[in-house]
């Protein structure tokens, strides 16, 4: 068996697990090379600072008592097949487990689903779009066919959208959630851009047509739980 390559640890969250005191697992790799990835050094599936499973597995095990979760998270978990039995040893320790996904290794999801208790997938934009995003031609009815899985499971979970302005209009985002309320989604996310390069007042800038009234009104008509996440 293949080895997790894990690229980060992170002992304790709040956030990124709903409701629950978590461990973060990010895991090595993803096939994308998105433009404003805010992950990029986990995207290559090797790293020279890697940290070995069984020591991240031993810290998650010393912390059972004092956390409720682990999240995997990445780069893009599912691209390691290892990590379906990752999650199998966090299980044994009796501890929920979520997952982190953009949904395109379709198999690898359909036989960890069943394992989650919790999922945060997700959606760049526009099943049709996918390509400009990701490169990959095809990636959308992917990602869709993991989507409708996912909402056919009664698994808890969350889809959000990080807005990148030189990418996404305002359009793009507002059909791409007309497409996956029509699937049935009934929780939607959209998380504001940001990058290092640009000050506060650029930000807000950018990211303030997404967040206007009239926007935020149509995403809340649209899914029963709609959080903008713009600070």
């Amino acid at each position: 068996m293949d080895e997790l390559v894990v690229g980060g640890f992170l002992p304790v969250t709040t956030i990124d697990f709903p409701d629950r005191l978590a461990c973060v697992v990010f895991c090595q790799g993803c096939m994308w090379r998105c433009a404003y990835c805010h992950n990029a050094d986990l995207q290559s599936a090797v790293s020279k600072s890697a940290i070995p499973w069984g020591e991240v597995f031993a810290k998650i095990e010393s912390r059972k008592h004092l956390v409720q979760a682990v999240v995997f998270s990445g780069g893009e978990p599912l691209m390691q097949p290892a990590v379906v039995d990752g999650v199998k040893q966090v299980k044994s320790l009796g501890l929920s487990v979520g997952l982190h996904t953009n949904g395109v290794q379709y198999e690898t999801f359909r036989v960890v689903l069943p394992m989650l208790d919790w999922v945060g997938m997700d959606i760049k934009t526009t099943f049709s779009d996918y390509h400009k995003i990701t490169g990959q031609a095809g990636s959308g009815e992917i990602v869709k066919k993991s989507l409708a899985l996912l909402l056919n499971s009664e698994i808890a979970y969350e889809t959000r959208t990080t807005i990148s302005p030189g990418v996404h209009t305002v359009s793009d985002i507002l059909t791409m959630a007309g497409e996956i309320a029509a699937m049935g989604v009934d929780t939607f996310a959209l998380q504001a851009y940001r990058a290092a390069r640009d000050d506060l007042y650029t930000l807000e800038t950018k990211n303030a047509p997404f967040f206007s009234k009239e926007v935020t009104d149509k995403l809340k008509a649209l899914f029963k739980r709609y959080i903008p996440r713009h600070h």
